[in-house]
């Protein structure tokens, strides 16, 4: 999946997320994470999106996932990383 411009991404995530209280949520979570990871490494990280689901990417691992009914956080620590 290639990545995705701030307006496509934006569309879907007001898809996958109607209530807008949910979405401020979310959006925090993403961009508390993107914050993290930018400070790990600015060009380590993506978000990708497709119609169904929004990724949020760090290095070779898909960190935060949301589809319109669940999400998945892979919370595994590695060594001096996220």
């Amino acid at each position: 999946m290639k990545p995705t411009n701030y307006q496509q991404v934006r569309e879907i995530f007001e898809k996958l997320v109607p209530k807008k209280i949910e979405r401020k949520e979310l959006a925090q979570a993403f961009s508390d994470l993107i914050l993290h990871a930018h400070a790990v490494g600015p060009r380590s990280w993506q978000v990708t999106a497709a119609r169904d689901h929004i990724s949020l990417n760090v290095g070779p691992l898909e960190l935060l996932v949301l589809w319109k009914e669940h999400m998945f956080c892979n919370l595994r620590k590695t060594e001096n990383r996220l």
